[in-house]
């Protein structure tokens, strides 16, 4: 009887098991299962308590030079100690095993099995620890070269969007957005200063599939099938995409972990402007190539759901709502960053229908030296402080701190900075520091949000008792700063910085719509200092507050920011005080 010709089979899980028991030297206890099925197919092998990953690929998916490169790659991770899975020679030191399918010769590999499990829901601190494993990746990628596909703009938009014409006509309205993205994009990546974007080997599919993550919240990367040549950020482009797509495209989900991501990766390398830039649009571009795969592998994986109403589907649902969000091609606007004065304020504003393009102010100027000659001795004077004082490491001062502020930044030109931060010292201090930031980008237009205060009684309580009504109507009464405002924000900082009351004392006399209680504000931050060295006016109101009302920290606290609100501490601030004087009793 003559078999009629195949273009796909599932090979026996049965049969493969015995193959790779007499290969590899495996027991006769080994078991083997088929666990996915589809451009490639995985099965699970197991031997007593040992397990492996056999991958067999599909007939001419890869060549065996384009699977010789790909366990070049791995194998220069493994000996650089990344956390990955891979490949494992038979007894006869061969990494590749050729089987005879119905179809036509097909090649297969045995990995090393990924300890611990895929995880859809990534809690921050793994997701600080993804971006960490992919930098340390691309430090070893970085100006190598496979010999595997290139990643260029006409393979990830031309040939791909070619694919999919196949299944989607010219004349329906998702195919022209296609193509009018697809001419932005190309045009855009044309353009794109190549000598600030990083090149060398990616992966190209690194998403919560193929991440195993233990108990102990050990990362492992796996799958390196589309590992090929190109921008280093598109590895981080498509990690950033499919968090948007996990959490649903909310930005009060995604935005945090995307934070952590980007991190987490630049506390082992830095990003450039130009790769900060290029990440939303080489996302749309890898819908594109993705799509184009789903395409291409029609006829022996895709066909079950692959359709014209699936592609208008995912256009609108997933391509062009990623496009919109980031405002690319015809869409583009001018974008709103919002400089938060703490991370309370930013978990406020996710709960209103305020955009998520925020910058968190970690620091606390009103205290420690604040002097230094230059920005970089600026960040390692306020990192040493806060090592001496609240044994907070170095390394986690810049991860948390210098790296978000530094992303003031990569502000685009042209962009609206909006400032929100309250009248107290301790907020108006950070927020003049900011000032003096941005003040390098005079293309943007920054405004200042203020607290929407109803009672005399909640002056200085700020933010903190806004509920998101009062969030959102404080946000469309921002005021805009002229230049003058700009310009006296920066004499603000130097005077500060300087330790210049006078110069200070007569900079909060100045007239300006954007600094309110600038003369109290001023004078209390005087009257820490007096000019005969007695006590502090912070210190001498904790000392009375001990000696008449009460030793309790949590009264003195209390009564404290009842009576001094104006300098905006938290109770850390006054605990240091605090402990000053119940030391000395």
């Amino acid at each position: 009887m003559t078999h009629f010709p195949v273009s796909n089979s599932n090979l026996s899980a049965t049969h493969i098991g015995l193959f790779l028991q007499e290969k590899y030297s495996l027991s006769k206890d080994t078991k083997c299962k088929l666990i996915k099925a589809g451009i490639n197919d995985t099965y699970l092998v197991t031997d007593n308590s040992d397990k492996f990953v056999f991958r067999v690929y599909s007939l001419n998916w890869r060549s065996k030079m384009e699977i010789d490169e790909e366990i070049k790659l791995l194998n220069l991770l493994k000996e650089n100690s990344i956390s990955i899975s891979y490949p494992l020679t038979d007894k006869e030191s061969n990494y590749i095993q050729t089987l005879g399918a119905p179809e036509g010769d097909r090649f297969g590999v045995l990995f090393t099995f990924a300890s611990g499990e895929k995880q859809h829901i990534i809690p921050e601190e793994t997701h600080f620890q993804i971006g960490q494993l992919m930098a340390r990746i691309h430090k070893i990628t970085h100006n190598q070269k496979l010999n595997r596909i290139d990643y260029s703009p006409e393979v990830i938009l031309i040939d791909s969007l070619n694919k999919v014409s196949s299944f989607l006509t010219n004349d329906t309205e998702e195919m022209t957005f296609m193509k009018s993205a697809q001419s932005y994009l190309y045009k855009e990546f044309e353009n794109a200063d190549i000598s600030q974007v990083r090149h060398g080997v990616v992966h190209l599919d690194i998403w919560f599939d193929n991440l195993n993550i233990t108990n102990d919240n050990k990362v492992t990367i796996f799958d390196f099938d589309f590992c090929g040549n190109g921008w280093l950020c598109l590895d981080i482009a498509y990690y950033v995409l499919q968090l948007h797509n996990i959490e649903k495209y909310e930005a009060k989900y995604y935005q945090p972990k995307v934070d952590h991501f980007l991190n987490g990766y630049e506390s082992v390398t830095p990003l450039t402007v130009e790769e900060k830039r290029l990440i939303p649009m080489l996302g749309v571009s890898l819908y594109f190539f993705y799509l184009g795969v789903q395409c291409q592998r029609y006829e022996n994986w895709s066909n079950s759901f692959l359709s014209e109403n699936y592609l208008k589907r995912f256009i609108n649902g997933l391509v062009k709502r990623y496009y919109d969000m980031y405002k690319l091609g015809d869409n583009q606007k001018v974008t709103t960053y919002h400089i938060l004065n703490g991370d309370c304020l930013a978990d406020q504003l996710r709960q209103t229908k305020i955009n998520q393009d925020f910058i968190v102010c970690r620091e606390c100027l009103i205290e420690g030296n604040v002097n230094a000659d230059t920005i970089t001795d600026f960040w390692t004077i306020r990192a040493k402080y806060f090592a001496d004082t609240y044994h907070v490491s170095i390394k986690e001062y810049f991860s948390k701190t210098v790296i978000e502020m530094e992303k003031l930044n990569d502000i685009p030109d042209n962009s609206e900075v909006c400032l929100w931060f309250e009248n107290d010292l301790f907020c108006q201090a950070n927020m003049w520091f900011v000032i003096s930031m941005l003040a390098n980008h005079p293309t943007c237009k920054i405004f200042r949000v203020f607290p929407v205060i109803e009672n005399n009684e909640d002056i200085w309580k700020g933010f903190g008792v806004a509920n998101t009504e009062k969030l959102e109507q404080a946000y469309a009464s921002k005021i805009p700063f002229a230049p003058d405002d700009i310009e006296l924000g920066k004499n603000l900082w130097t005077a500060y910085q300087n330790g210049d009351f006078d110069k200070l004392n007569k900079l909060a006399k100045s007239p300006s719509d954007c600094f309110e209680y600038l003369d109290e504000v001023c004078q209390a931050h005087a009257d820490r200092f007096p000019l005969d060295k007695s006590l502090g006016r912070p210190d001498q109101v904790v000392k009375e507050i001990i000696e008449t009302k009460s030793k309790e920290f949590q009264i003195v606290f209390s009564e404290f920011a009842e009576r001094e609100g104006m300098y905006g501490f938290s109770d850390v601030q006054v605990k240091n005080i605090y402990d000053r004087h119940i030391s000395n009793q």
